[in-house]
C-alpha cells in the first residue's frame, strides 16, 4: 500500500509537479527557437493562470490528506482539459498541474499521476509497473454497471454519454484484465463496457470483452479522420474543432 508521511508527501508532490513544469517550459522553448509559433503556448498559458494556482498550496496539503480521508476538493477547469474538450472528472490540482490518484488492485492508492498543462504525463513515484487504475466518475447507485476505459481523456469524454455507470480507466492497456477481474470478484451480475479504441479487433477492450463477457463502446470513425487520432477522445477533440462532437457510441 501507498504510504508516506504526510509532510514528505507534500514535498514529493511539489518537487515532482514544479519538475514537470520545467520540463514542459523546456519543451516550449525548444518548439519556439525551432519554429518561432508561440501563440498556441501563450494561450495555454493564459488558460492555466486563469485555473486554481492560487490554491496550490492548500491543494497541496489536502491531497496528502486524501491518504485518510478522501476530501480534497475536485478541480472544474483546466488548460489541458479544455484543450481535449472534456471535463477532468476525478481530477485535483498541485501547481497547475492534474492530479489523479491511481489505485492498486487491492483499492489502495499507490501513486499519482500529473499531467501538464500541455499534456506532459508523470508519476510521482516513479515505478509504475505495477497494475493500476484512476477511478474516473462513481456511477449513480452502488451497483451500476462499469465502463473500463484505455485513457483518461476518453473516460471523461464518455462520462457524459454513460451516465448511470461507474467510470474507470486502466493505467497501461494491459491492465484492463486485472481490472475486470476485479470488478467481477466484488459485482459478479455486474456489466462491464469497454471502451475501445479506433475499430481495431487487435485493440485489448475487444480481446477483454470477449474473456468477460462484456460489451464494447465505440463510435463511428469518418473516412476523413486523420490517421493519427485513436482514442475516443482524439476522434472527440477533432470533431469539436471542426464540426460536431462524437455522441453516437454503439
Amino acid at each position: 500500500m501507498f504510504k508516506i508521511p504526510r509532510s514528505h508527501l507534500i514535498s514529493l508532490l511539489r518537487k515532482k509537479a514544479s519538475e514537470l513544469l520545467k520540463k514542459e517550459n523546456e519543451f516550449k522553448d525548444v518548439v519556439r527557437n525551432t519554429t518561432g509559433i508561440d501563440s498556441i503556448f501563450d494561450q495555454i498559458d493564459s488558460n492555466a493562470n486563469k485555473s486554481q494556482s492560487s490554491n496550490a498550496q492548500e491543494i497541496s496539503g489536502q491531497l496528502a490528506s486524501m491518504l485518510n480521508d478522501a476530501t480534497l476538493p475536485k478541480i472544474f477547469s483546466h488548460a489541458y482539459s479544455s484543450e481535449r474538450h472534456i471535463f477532468p472528472f476525478g481530477a485535483y490540482l498541485i501547481e497547475n498541474s492534474l492530479a489523479l490518484p491511481v489505485f492498486d488492485m487491492n483499492g489502495h492508492l499507490m501513486n499519482i499521476q500529473l499531467i501538464s498543462p500541455i499534456g506532459i504525463k508523470e508519476f510521482v513515484i516513479d515505478d509504475a509497473a505495477s497494475p493500476g487504475f484512476i477511478y474516473v466518475r462513481e456511477g449513480a447507485y452502488l451497483f451500476s454497471n462499469f465502463v473500463v476505459c484505455l485513457d483518461w481523456e476518453t473516460a471523461c469524454t464518455i462520462s457524459t454519454h454513460y451516465l448511470d455507470e461507474h467510470i474507470i480507466t486502466a493505467v497501461n492497456s494491459e491492465d484492463i484484465f486485472g481490472i475486470a477481474s476485479l470488478i467481477k470478484s466484488i459485482q459478479p451480475d455486474s456489466q462491464i463496457i469497454f471502451a475501445a479504441e479506433r475499430n481495431s479487433e487487435q485493440c485489448p477492450s475487444y480481446k477483454a470483452a470477449k474473456v468477460f463477457g462484456g460489451k464494447v463502446a465505440t463510435t463511428e470513425w469518418p473516412s476523413d479522420a486523420p490517421h493519427y487520432l485513436n482514442s475516443i477522445n482524439d476522434l472527440h477533440t477533432w470533431k469539436l474543432s471542426s464540426c460536431s462532437p462524437v455522441k453516437n457510441f454503439h
